[in-house]
């Protein structure tokens, strides 16, 4: 009895090599296992930590020099009757910002896509695919920390900007209250839902353009010319052209009322329809890494 107990053990362990949590309730393991994502993500987040790190000290840096550049700006400069250079290399410096702000927002996914390729499609790869991990496992990780951290370099954005233009309110006090009139008047014909399709609209964009890198690559991977990507992109433009010049036209015949209703009902549904993207994305995705892997 004992040795058809262990035997029968022995049986089950090796059915079920993974922990029970790993199983559905029909026996079958997880695409998506909870314990094996988090270990993903830990090694993900890792390679972004140190890059990001040193991008973000460059940014603080950076914005507290302007800062402390700008405190020494006055109203006289500006007004001709001081020393008008400060102001000039003030301005200069403040515009080179933004563009610095800009590139760090956009710095982690540029980061994300460069190490998606790598671990997925160069010799990287057959470390990478011999772990016991699903293709989902895989691609959710990846995009949960390039989501993650592009929404904390979006974040270290603004709080940079704020301190680099604290000055500002010192030196354009007539101009930013002029600034605060008009945001309230808009504010006035804004709608609620307005706003919310704004937020959601925000914080979904990277997620698409990090989708669709990704399925790029692997499209790129599985034999997309050069000559492939330039017709792509002009049938692209040609046919956003052409649905726009036939929205404009039925917009013409339409009452006003109508026009607007529709231009707001169709908001949402694009982003429902963007969803709908995201997830057939996600499934080519899944599908070159589970069968069309071709490492050399």
């Amino acid at each position: 009895m004992d040795v058809l107990n262990d035997t029968f053990f022995d049986t089950e362990t090796k059915a079920r090599p993974f922990p029970d949590e790993d199983y559905n309730k029909n026996g079958e393991l997880r695409k998506v296992r909870g314990r094996v994502l988090k270990k993903l993500l830990k090694y993900e987040l890792k390679a972004y930590l140190k890059p990001m790190l040193i991008v973000f000290a460059i940014l603080v840096a950076l914005a507290v020099a302007l800062c402390l550049m700008g405190s020494y700006v006055t109203k006289e400069d500006i007004y001709g009757e001081g020393d008008g250079s400060r102001t000039v290399l003030w301005a200069v410096a403040a515009l080179l910002f933004v563009y610095f702000v800009l590139f760090v927002a956009i710095f982690p996914m540029i980061l994300g896509v460069r190490h998606y390729n790598k671990q997925f499609f160069t010799a990287d790869g057959y470390l990478t695919l011999s772990i016991p991990a699903s293709p989902e496992e895989h691609i959710l990780a990846k995009r949960i920390a390039s989501y993650v951290a592009t929404l904390i370099a979006g974040a270290m954005g603004i709080v940079s900007l704020v301190i680099a233009y604290a000055p500002v309110g010192n030196i354009f006090g007539e101009i930013l209250d002029a600034l605060a009139d008009l945001v309230w008047a808009f504010n006035t014909l804004v709608s609620g839902w307005d706003i919310l399709y704004a937020v959601v609209d925000l914080l979904f964009t990277p997620l698409c353009f990090l989708a669709i890198c990704g399925a790029f690559c692997c499209w790129r991977h599985r034999g997309l010319k050069t000559w492939m990507i330039f017709l792509i992109i002009a049938v692209l433009y040609l046919l956003s052209a052409f649905v726009t010049v036939v929205l404009g036209s039925a917009a013409l015949s339409l009452p006003v009322e109508l026009v607007a209703f529709f231009g707001k009902a169709g908001k949402w549904i694009w982003l429902f329809v963007r969803g709908g993207i995201l997830y057939l994305l996600f499934r080519y995705e899944t599908q070159t890494l589970r069968s069309k892997i071709n490492l050399k």
